[in-house]
C-alpha cells in the first residue's frame, strides 16, 4: 500500500490556521498529530476541560463570537501571538450559538473578545477584555503569567 507524509495546511472557520501532519494511503487520509508551534486550537465547549488538563504549557482561551467586529479586528493579532509565542498554548471557543454559557459564566466572561489566561497549573492567572492593540496585548498576558 503506497503512503506518503505530507504536511496540511487548513484554514479553519474563523480564519485561524492550523498545521497538521498527516498520513495518506488509497483508502483515506488519516490524521496523525496536530502541531501545536503557531497554531490557535479551535475547541467546543466539549472539549475545553480536557484540552486545560492535558496542556504543557500555560493557556490563553479567546472567547469570541463570529459576527463580533472587534473579535474580528483582534484575530490578527492573537494569530501572531500564537505564532511568535510558543511558550504559551492559544486556543479559541465560539459562543455564539449559547452552548458555551456555562463556561462565560465559570470564567467571569461578560463581554467578547475576552480571553482567559491559565497559568500551567490550570488556574486563572487573570483575564484580557475587548479589543487591544498587538503590543498591549502581548505585556498583559505575560504580565499575568509572571
Amino acid at each position: 500500500m503506497r503512503s506518503t507524509m505530507f504536511l496540511l495546511t487548513m484554514v479553519l472557520m474563523a480564519g485561524v490556521h492550523a498545521t497538521v501532519e498527516s498520513v495518506e494511503t488509497e483508502e483515506e487520509v488519516v490524521v496523525v498529530m496536530p502541531i501545536a508551534s503557531g497554531s490557535v486550537y479551535e475547541l467546543s465547549v466539549g472539549e475545553f476541560d480536557s484540552f486545560l488538563q492535558n496542556a504543557t504549557q500555560p493557556v490563553i482561551v479567546e472567547f469570541y463570537a463570529t459576527g463580533c467586529p472587534p473579535c474580528k479586528e483582534m484575530a490578527p493579532t492573537y494569530r501572531d501571538a500564537a505564532r511568535d509565542d510558543t511558550s504559551v498554548t492559544f486556543a479559541a471557543i465560539d459562543v455564539r450559538n449559547g452552548s458555551a454559557s456555562n463556561l462565560m459564566k465559570r470564567y467571569g466572561v461578560g463581554v467578547t473578545p475576552t480571553f482567559v489566561v491559565f497559568k500551567r497549573d490550570n488556574s486563572v492567572a487573570g483575564t484580557i477584555e475587548g479589543l487591544q492593540y498587538p503590543q498591549e496585548f502581548r505585556r498583559q498576558y505575560k504580565a499575568l503569567l509572571k
